[in-house]
């Protein structure tokens, strides 16, 4: 499982993930939970994903959106939690820490 390039698209208030790819060689792939928190533990946005019997993955700019009344914080540091689990309920899980919004370089 790999999360590449997780990040926080203030102008647009939502969480991104460049790529987003999961394998299970049996083809017995069921769902993917995509989970943020805040710094404080906050659940912040969630998406599942349902594909039922797929071996495979990719989700290319995966967008997900805060829950409704959060607003997405350029001063806040969010944590991304992706799990997938197969038909036999067996799940893998990839956590991924310190999202922020990107700084502007120094010219």
């Amino acid at each position: 499982m790999t999360c590449d390039d997780p990040r926080v698209d203030l102008t647009n208030r939502r969480f991104v993930i460049g790529e987003l790819r999961i394998e299970d060689p049996t083809g017995d792939l069921a769902t993917i939970e995509i989970g943020i928190e805040d710094s404080r533990g906050n659940e912040v946005a969630h998406k599942t994903i349902d594909l039922r019997g797929e071996s495979e993955y990719v989700g290319r700019q995966e967008i997900v959106l805060p829950k409704s009344r959060v607003y997405v914080r350029e001063d806040e540091t969010y944590s991304v939690t992706i799990n997938a689990t197969d038909g036999r309920n067996h799940t893998d899980r990839l956590d991924r820490t310190g999202i922020q919004v990107p700084r502007p370089s120094a010219a």
